[in-house]
């Protein structure tokens, strides 16, 4: 099927139909989706790898952040459930979610950390905040929203950070 590989500097990124895969500095970690029907599509205008329909009524878009980290964006389409909008996470089984709202995937040699979602919608050329936040049960990762209009498309948009720990030498 198809694949893409983005070779970040301080990550790489594969994506396919319904895994997406990031490693960085031993640092391995998965998401799936499984309810993607097709294959993700490279955007050249914007830079990033575009899963249209990746979960019922709602886009998963994953790209650079420009600031050493990944980030993706779920585009939930209007009148969209954002209960259908779940990833797998894999080695989520310590997964949790922090005080300040992160979501925190401690590994072996580090952590990977997503950061609390920020929510919004473009009405009538205003960015209209919305109020989010992660949802974890079993490994399964999923989002909470306050009161928004269903009429537009909501965008939540978090951004993945790495941590890895040295090992000290003797």
């Amino acid at each position: 099927g198809d694949q893409y590989l983005a070779q970040a500097q301080d990550y790489a990124l594969t994506l396919d139909q319904q895994h997406i895969e990031l490693k960085a500095n031993q640092l391995q970690f998965g998401m799936k989706l499984n309810h993607a029907e097709q294959a993700p599509i490279f955007d050249e205008a914007t830079k990033s790898v575009v899963y249209e329909e990746a979960f019922d009524k709602a886009n998963l878009v994953v790209y650079d952040k420009g600031t050493g980290n990944a980030g993706y964006d779920i585009q939930l389409l209007p009148r969209g459930n954002i209960e259908d909008v779940q990833f797998e996470l894999e080695n989520g089984e310590q997964a949790h979610i922090s005080d300040d709202g992160q979501l925190v995937i401690p590994l072996e040699n580090g952590e990977i950390r997503h950061s609390k979602p920020y929510a919004y919608q473009e009405i009538d050329g205003k960015k209209i905040e919305v109020d989010s936040r992660f949802a974890l049960a079993e490994g399964i990762l999923s989002f909470e929203v306050g009161a928004y209009n269903e009429s537009y498309e909501l965008i939540i948009d978090p951004e993945i950070t790495f941590v890895s720990f040295e090992e000290e030498e003797e």
